[in-house]
């Protein structure tokens, strides 16, 4: 049976997608939790701007078995805009990752040949493509992108790495594969925590706390952390925070929310963020009070999240994007990510491209 493509702009029909884009995500090999509806509805909500949604179904007869997640927009500089497509979630300070379309396993050629003849018949809609960041791992990008280049220029390149750790099934192996100096600090500031009465550890902090507190403590302790290490942080931001918000309280109400915190007293010291989804774990962001950085905060709440992952059966912590030293400490290895460009076939969407290639090759060469 033909595939069929339809164009998707209205926020309606978006909202009508929840439960059809949900079950077709938990089936594909791109099960990101940045992929969710509810994580790509509420960013749209928060971070449309002036841009249209530009979203792409694929059908075999009455059956939901892919989804190109895009939007539409003019971007560009010097003057040169060019209209551009590009993944819901990648722009902006929400760091979405692992973000391509979604595909019911098996169609994965089918519906990358029904999208190349989608982008020659929407010639008119688009200059350049711009599909980033992608997983190097499970996505299927590469057909999309060697059925294109026959026709446009198109260009597959990696960008960032992103540390993950594969979880073994129990606590002392994990502890087992860290260096020598690495798991005696994290024996001595569990015993050194558990030495002490006045700080407690609160696991599952978002059955006990309401989310918009939460977000508020992550946003006052990360700022000051950051504040001190002389970087600016995100969550400063009072509308990102909402954001933030709305889509963790879509994550709680769906199981995909944790949180766990140190608290001593009436006072949040020590707090983090993890999503819960597709066997894995995905830390989100974290901060802590500076004045308790020698108690160990950071390696303390990674320690025990990970130990929880592991006893309730969790097949990988993912520490998502950026080579941050403390991420290689729990054992990580890369997982590098992807960008897809392509360039329509008229002058303009050229000119950005050489601007492009030009501005990596100084960056280089400096």
């Amino acid at each position: 049976m033909m595939i069929s493509a339809e164009l998707v702009q209205t926020e309606e029909e978006f909202k009508k997608l929840q439960s059809r884009w949900d079950d077709l995500l938990e089936k594909s090999t791109s099960s990101s939790i940045f992929l969710t509806w509810e994580w790509l509805f509420t960013w749209w909500s928060h971070y449309q701007q002036k841009r249209k949604l530009f979203l792409v179904l694929f059908w075999e007869g009455k059956e939901l078995v892919g989804i190109a997640p895009l939007l539409q927009g003019k971007e560009g500089r010097g003057g040169i805009k060019v209209q551009t497509l590009r993944f819901l979630g990648s722009d902006g300070p929400a760091c979405s990752e692992f973000l391509d379309l979604i595909i019911a396993p098996g169609y994965e050629i089918k519906v990358y040949q029904r999208m190349v003849n989608f982008l020659q018949e929407y010639n008119f809609a688009w200059d350049r493509v711009v599909l980033n960041p992608i997983s190097m791992e499970g996505s299927h990008i590469h057909h999309l992108h060697r059925l294109l280049s026959q026709a446009y220029l198109a260009e597959l390149e990696k960008t960032i790495m992103c540390p993950y750790v594969k979880l073994p099934t129990d606590w002392s192996q994990f502890l087992a594969g860290l260096s020598p100096s690495f798991r005696q600090q994290v024996r001595a500031s569990v015993r050194k925590f558990e030495n002490q009465t006045r700080i407690q550890y609160i696991p599952d902090a978002q059955d006990v706390f309401s989310v918009c507190m939460l977000v508020d403590t992550l946003s006052n302790l990360n700022r000051q952390r950051m504040e001190q290490k002389g970087i600016d942080s995100t969550l400063k931001s009072s509308s990102f925070c909402r954001f933030l918000s709305d889509a963790l309280e879509q994550f709680q109400s769906r199981g995909w929310l944790g949180c766990s915190l140190l608290q001593k007293e009436q006072q949040i010291l020590a707090i983090i963020f993890n999503f819960q989804y597709a066997k894995k774990i995905w830390y989100y962001q974290a901060g802590f009070l500076p004045e308790y950085a020698s108690f160990r905060p950071g390696t303390l709440l990674f320690a025990w999240t990970i130990q929880e992952a592991i006893e309730k059966g969790f097949l990988e912590y993912d520490f998502l994007r950026g080579e941050e030293q403390y991420k290689y400490r729990w054992g990580s290895t890369n997982r590098p990510a992807m960008a897809f460009h392509l360039y329509n076939r008229k002058i303009f969407p050229h000119m950005i491209c050489y601007f492009r290639k030009a501005r990596t090759w100084l960056s280089g060469s400096l």
